[in-house]
């Protein structure tokens, strides 16, 4: 081997690698900055919580209607053992019209079961069996908002939620 052999020449130039890297990250931040528009991500904290997911897109805009089965954050107003304002996602159960049945058996809407009530959590919500035990008819301008866990504290054990509360439709993540 020659002691003078030629270095290589290296592949990427510094210039150029700083020059990628700039506009990587440029790309990136205009892509954030476009979807961060319509969607942010929405984490669940709690340990036990009313749905499965920790992680949800959570839209940026107050949806037009609200859709039975759809997935909804709202503002906690006057819910009992729920700080004032704070925001929770659940499933909007049952919507205007809908009818909604609440005994000893558990939650049925429009006939179809939706789930069991949990005596833990009626105690832990200092709520009685003549509390729940409801039949009506979900009217305009309300919603009935429920999560799928046995522990979710939900509309089954404090009632109907105003539809202006919705603040964004949810989408889980994981």
């Amino acid at each position: 081997m020659n002691s003078t052999a030629e270095l290589e020449k290296p592949r990427w130039s510094r210039r150029k690698a700083i020059n990628l890297t700039c506009l990587v990250a440029i790309a990136w931040i205009a892509l954030i900055e476009t979807v961060g528009a319509f969607v942010h991500l929405g984490y669940d904290p709690q340990v036990t919580r009313c749905l499965p997911w920790k992680v949800y897109a959570v839209g940026q805009h107050r949806p037009d209607a609200i859709e039975a089965g759809s997935i909804y954050v709202y503002r906690a107003h006057r819910i009992p053992l729920m700080r004032e304002g704070s925001h929770v996602i659940k499933y909007a159960a049952a919507v205007a019209g809908d009818r909604v049945h609440v005994d000893a058996a558990g939650i049925a809407i429009n006939g179809r079961y939706w789930g069991p009530l949990n005596p833990s959590v009626m105690e832990k919500g200092k709520v009685g069996m003549t509390d729940v035990t409801k039949d009506y008819t979900v009217p305009n301008g309300y919603v009935l908002m429920l999560g799928t866990q046995p522990r979710s504290w939900d509309g089954r054990y404090w009632g109907l939620l105003k539809t202006s509360l919705i603040v964004a439709r949810a989408r889980p993540l994981w």
